[in-house]
């Protein structure tokens, strides 16, 4: 699945979400907002994968990613897994 292709899917199957991608390097982020005003940052990098953060209240809390992941399919279940799971 490319970036284009999961984000795609990522709104036609949540329709109220919005993604937004950006480059850095050869780095590629999106940061997702969800319906409940939940936001997830994916980061996608040519030689270490994919990792997925939740950013908390006040700021991104980055200490290291959340999740990595092998694939785009994995990081959208993953997502929608979050928000079944926790308020």
């Amino acid at each position: 699945m490319t970036i284009d292709e999961f984000v795609k899917a990522l709104t036609q199957q949540q329709p109220p979400w919005t993604a937004k991608t950006t480059t850095h390097g050869n780095d590629n982020w999106i940061d997702i907002v969800t319906d409940s005003a939940r936001i997830f940052t994916v980061q996608i990098t040519p030689t270490q994968g994919i990792g997925v953060s939740e950013r908390r209240e006040g700021g991104l809390d980055f200490s290291g990613h959340d999740e990595a992941f092998d694939n785009l399919e994995s990081v959208l279940s993953y997502i929608k897994e979050q928000l079944l799971m926790s308020p």
